[in-house]
């Protein structure tokens, strides 16, 4: 799929949502975006920091609400909920490329800068997040969330 980018300042924009991340996360996203870069691919971050009720939301769709399925976390689940995770789309021609032969290059690279890359999973290519330094529960505490999973259902 292919959308139109024209409108978009994507390194405003990048600046920006990398602001909404945590300090050892930022740089890591930013190393990528930057590496990246260099290889000729160009970053948009579509999504960094979630509010739970916008992660309940996206939990919603194709479920409850009209749409297809976008994530598989619920509130409380999502590392974007805690500031460590972005999800990126390819930029090429002024155009957002939603379908892309880049993002394996966008895997390998997020993967060299220390992040975990979501098409390892088999369907998230978009989404970059941290190796985990704490199990999500400790953020969940850090962040004053209650339980909404647990952790062993949230290992990959």
């Amino acid at each position: 799929m292919v959308a139109s980018g024209k409108s978009l300042d994507r390194p405003e924009r990048n600046r920006l949502k990398l602001a909404e991340l945590d300090g050892d996360v930022r740089l890591a996203v930013a190393a990528a975006i930057d590496e990246c870069g260099s290889l000729g691919i160009k970053l948009l971050i579509t999504e960094a920091y979630r509010s739970p009720q916008r992660q309940d939301a996206l939990y919603a769709l194709g479920r409850s609400q009209p749409g297809a399925v976008v994530t598989q976390a619920r509130a409380g689940s999502s590392w974007h909920q805690f500031r460590r995770a972005a999800d990126v789309v390819i930029v090429r021609d002024g155009e957002l490329r939603w379908e892309d032969d880049g993002y394996t290059v966008v895997g390998a690279v997020g993967k060299r800068c220390g992040l975990v890359w979501g098409g390892d999973w088999g369907w998230d290519q978009y989404h970059l997040e941290e190796s985990a330094a704490h199990p999500i529960s400790w953020y969940r505490g850090r962040y004053g969330l209650a339980k909404a999973a647990p952790d062993e259902l949230l290992q990959r």
